[in-house]
């Protein structure tokens, strides 16, 4: 039999959107609701997760969710200083490691651009232009008049790269950036979404890249979500 709880206001989902917004209430409010946040699985944090994993000194607090913040996410970067969690630049001397097909296929290479071979590197060149083009529109304020937007937001960005893909190499790129990027899978998101991300970021590259003012030129120290705690109330 479910225990009864008697509250104020109710957040459903747990994740950095839902705890923010129960942090937020909470601050305003000065503490005078009682406020309760419903999460479906055993740990809160959404796409963030932390894994105690395998390192030189034994063990460490890794992030396999999302882990990167830039300068031009200050709502995210003031929220990050006032919990008293520091970053650090992400680390980018030595080799890189791409994760392809399979598990049998992870190569390593040096630099921005990953050994899949250049007519697959062609190819992507090409979809990227195509999406930057797309992501343009999108970007534009009177873009909700777009007929396209409907089309678009009815597809899954997988779809968009079945289409526009003329091998699994292609197809395994856009996997691991999605993974990385969104993490989840290319099916898992809308191509609208995908576009409205890259537009906001000035690009796909930005999304990729840890030069200053890139999506991934920053990281949290010990772990983003390492101090959450499900079941916390506020």
């Amino acid at each position: 039999m479910m225990n009864e709880t008697t509250c104020d206001v109710v957040v459903i989902g747990g994740g950095l959107s839902g705890l923010s917004a129960a942090y937020k209430l909470y601050k305003e409010f000065n503490g005078k609701f009682k406020i309760v946040v419903l999460e479906a699985r055993d740990q809160v944090g959404g796409r963030l997760k932390n894994e105690t994993l395998p390192a030189a000194s034994g063990y460490d607090v890794w992030d396999v969710g999302g882990q990167w913040v830039c300068q031009s996410q200050q709502r995210v970067l003031r929220l990050l200083e006032e919990m008293k969690m520091e970053t650090f630049n992400q680390y980018t001397e030595g080799e890189n490691l791409v994760f392809c097909k399979h598990a049998d296929d992870i190569r390593k290479y040096k630099g921005l651009i990953p050994p899949v071979g250049v007519f697959n590197l062609i190819n992507y060149s090409l979809i990227e232009r195509k999406i930057n083009k797309m992501s343009a529109e999108v970007g534009k304020t009177d873009s909700f008049k777009n007929p396209q937007l409907a089309k678009w937001d009815s597809m899954t960005l997988q779809s968009f790269s079945d289409q526009n893909s003329y091998s699994d190499g292609v197809s395994s790129l856009f996997s691991c950036m999605t993974r990385v990027v969104f993490g989840c899978e290319p099916s898992q998101i809308s191509l609208l979404f995908f576009l409205y991300v890259c537009a906001s970021a000035n690009g796909v590259t930005k999304l990729l890249e840890t030069v200053e003012g890139s999506a991934q030129e920053l990281r949290v120290k010990v772990g983003i979500i390492t101090s959450l705690r499900p079941k916390q109330s506020f």
